[in-house]
């Protein structure tokens, strides 16, 4: 029968102690489930323990000095989740990486964390690790691996022994380092402690209150520290099941068939989901139905059971903002999307939109045990045992945003009476017209993203005499008759410029057919736009087309 609980203890309570729990008092129950070739492979706690087991004692055969770093490069799969604990029972520190990183990125990442080895599974782009690698790392090439590796976690898995020793790692030893996506210059190692994961996890389990009925699906990056914590982490530390996607093109199919209680997705997949729902009900007609209540809870619940969220009790929202109309939309449908707000720095812990209806454009309430306040520029300010221990072999950089124990985010916000917080942008993000205003590009962003058209927008002005937003087109926006999209477009920034002041009006808007990608640096491996880089790749092109009179400018 399968355990509905796990016993939790604090800072003290890590990783490889749930591990050991669940391998001796729950050995035959379920954990993981991957898919191959259409048909899934379940790996019992015994199973996955035995495994991360033998993985272990591979790694200590290579008599790698202790605490050494090694990396994880792969699609999310139950063979992630074996290599990370196999590390951390190995008394190494994980360093993941995010499948879709460039090749430049990745070659700074493993010279900078001096990476001895790297397990390498399925990749999109499985050469830009093979142009990163130097000589002193090695591979250990999982399932669905296109490269010529080192070494082959299947032969390992089959030829080794399992390591007999349960070690213990202490609350200040680092089991991690989360390099981040690199917004700005090269990415920063985040080092954090088994005492942070401790404190984290133990806590988000009884918020989220998961245990062992709970089933995920995890597809997002397990290199995101979203993912890691409430997917991977938090599942170790309640028991819950984890299923995985087996590929892009199976994703709604894995959805459905797993049909998880907890779903945790990114602004610009709920904006997908919204976007293929209208495209079979068309919004004028979704609309109407929605008014009436018993067909509006009829078609609620045939869409909810079609995108496989029907059995969802949380499903949350992060990594970037996420439009107030679009958490509105799906509110209409009987889904009410909880924002949270966290970032690498503090393992995701920060805030959460908890209780009873979330409220709308607030990404929630303080975490138990995580403290807030704001400097004079109003910047957020974290304080709590999550907090990292500071970026690897980064003193200066790590001076700049750790004050006193408190982590400066780099967000501007504020608090309501009952303790809300609302985001208003970044401080890096804010620019300053010619006519000497700042503007701050976020809240504005958002409320034109929504539009099924729009793939992905940027609103950017530094000197201009007013801002202009440049806007990546979606495969619908693409489809829609040029002339209709721009009279559409003019009317809906018409509208938001009225709600403006005069300094942050839109002057014109300039449309893309070009598809903003990490393959030309564009975006971010979690699809966070470059700002800086939007604003130089752009610059010549906004100039040149400077005198047109239209408000909507195509490339």
């Amino acid at each position: 029968m399968a355990a509905k609980s796990a016993p939790l203890s604090g800072l003290t309570t890590t990783p490889l102690d749930m591990l050991y729990y669940w391998e001796q008092n729950h050995p035959e129950q379920i954990y993981l489930r991957q898919p191959v070739n259409r048909k899934w492979k379940d790996y019992t706690w015994k199973t996955f323990a035995k495994q991360v087991r033998i993985v272990t004692g591979w790694i200590k055969s290579r008599h790698l000095p202790a605490g050494s770093r090694i990396g994880i490069q792969a699609k999310n799969c139950a063979e992630w989740l074996i290599a990370d604990m196999a590390i951390m029972m190995s008394g190494h520190i994980s360093v993941p990486l995010y499948p879709g990183q460039s090749p430049d990125d990745l070659r700074y990442i493993i010279e900078h964390g001096d990476i001895k080895l790297i397990f390498a599974g399925r990749l999109d782009q499985p050469e830009w690790l093979q142009q990163a690698l130097i000589e002193t790392c090695h591979t250990i090439g999982m399932s669905g691996c296109a490269l010529e590796t080192d070494f082959s976690l299947d032969e390992i898995l089959t030829t080794g022994t399992p390591y007999k020793d349960s070690p213990r790692p202490g609350p200040e030893q680092v089991f991690t380092l989360m390099y981040t996506s690199g917004t700005t210059g090269n990415p920063k190692g985040v080092m954090h402690t088994y005492g942070g994961v401790a404190f984290v996890c133990s806590r988000v389990v009884k918020v989220f209150n998961v245990d062992s009925r709970d089933r995920y699906l995890s597809y997002l990056p397990l290199s995101h520290a979203a993912e890691r914590v409430i997917v991977e982490m938090a599942s170790i530390y309640s028991g819950a099941r984890v299923h995985f996607a087996e590929n892009i093109d199976t994703f709604l199919d894995d959805l459905k068939n797993t049909r998880p209680t907890l779903f945790f997705s990114v602004p610009r997949l709920w904006q997908k989901f919204k976007m293929g729902i209208e495209e079979k009900i068309p919004p004028k007609r979704l609309r109407m139905i929605l008014r009436i209540p018993v067909l509006s809870q009829l078609l609620s619940k045939q869409i909810l059971k079609g995108l496989g969220l029907d059995k969802a009790r949380i499903c949350l929202s992060g990594a970037a903002s996420i439009p107030k109309d679009l958490l509105q939309w799906f509110s209409r449908l009987g889904l009410d999307i909880r924002e949270g707000y966290g970032m690498t720095e503090n393992l995701a812990y920060g805030t959460f939109s908890q209780g009873g209806k979330p409220l709308f454009g607030s990404v929630g309430t303080t975490m138990p045990g995580c403290e807030i306040k704001f400097n004079e520029q109003g910047e957020v300010m974290f304080r709590s045992p999550a907090v990292m221990r500071g970026y690897y072999r980064e003193p200066e950089k790590t001076s700049e945003v750790l004050k006193d124990g408190w982590y400066c985010t780099g967000d501007v916000g504020h608090i309501d009476d009952d303790g809300s917080l609302f985001l208003t942008g970044r401080i890096k993000d804010h620019f300053k017209t010619s006519k000497g205003k700042f503007v701050a590009p976020v809240p504005i962003e958002d409320r034109l993203s929504t539009h099924n058209a729009i793939e992905q927008l940027c609103l950017m002005g530094q000197d201009m005499i007013s801002p202009v937003l440049v806007v990546s087109l979606s495969d619908s926006g693409q489809l829609l008759e040029k002339g209709l999209l721009q009279q559409e477009l003019e009317t809906e920034v018409e509208q938001v410029n009225d709600n403006l002041m005069p300094h942050e009006r839109i002057g014109k808007v300039y449309i893309t057919r070009e598809q903003w990608t990490v393959d030309n640096g564009l975006v971010t491996p979690t699809m966070k736009i470059k700002r800086h880089q939007l604003e130089q790749h752009y610059k010549g092109w906004i100039e040149s087309r400077a005198i047109v009179q239209e408000m909507v400018v195509w490339d």
